[in-house]
């Protein structure tokens, strides 16, 4: 349900209006075709940390835990059944590559959006070289913890067109980049 309200707004977005997608920092990337969405992200920084510093950073600062979804679309008589699933976490570290010094990990975070709450799901790609740390956040996916009398479908990709999740996605994976940057420099 979720997709095909998505769908519609994207047709009648280019029909109506002929819209494009939401202008972001040039650090993203947005794929193109007819359903763009957020597709990586990219921060760099300054930083000395050592591969075991960037590792307990990573792992102080992301977390790959399960996030519990509900809606109530399900109707018996005039009364909603709420129906609940679990968007299940696992495992945190999916590369470590010590002789590259790189390690890739999942991540889970929540954020706030018109008071409600909402996940970014993403992998991060941590390497370094030349005094500088580069992170590259992808596989980026969002999903609403509830949706009310629509369909709740789980994750899907961040949309970049306008009144998608893209721009508040691209904030959460800044401040999660914030957060790894200034433990690394202490």
């Amino acid at each position: 349900m979720q997709k095909s309200f998505f769908v519609l707004i994207t047709l009648l977005c280019f029909g109506l209006t002929g819209c494009q997608t939401i202008e972001l920092p040039s650090n993203a990337s947005v794929t193109t075709g007819d359903r763009p969405y957020l597709d990586k992200v990219t921060f760099i920084y300054k930083s000395n940390a050592g591969f075991s510093k960037r590792k307990v950073c990573i792992a102080e600062n992301l977390q790959n835990r399960s996030v519990r979804l509900q809606d109530a679309s399900l109707m018996v008589g005039t009364r909603g059944i709420t129906r609940q699933s679990v968007e299940p976490g696992g495992e945190f570290f999916k590369l470590i590559d010590e002789k590259s010094e790189t390690l890739i990990a999942t991540g889970v975070e929540a954020y706030t959006s018109m008071l409600l709450t909402r996940f970014a799901k993403f992998d991060v790609k941590s390497a370094s070289s030349n005094g500088s740390t580069t992170l590259v956040f992808s596989n980026i996916t969002w999903a609403q913890q509830s949706t009310g009398y629509l369909m709740n479908d789980g994750f899907n990709p961040a949309s970049a067109l306008p009144g998608g999740p893209a721009a508040e996605i691209y904030e959460t994976l800044s401040r999660v980049s914030d957060k790894i940057k200034s433990c690394e420099q202490q």
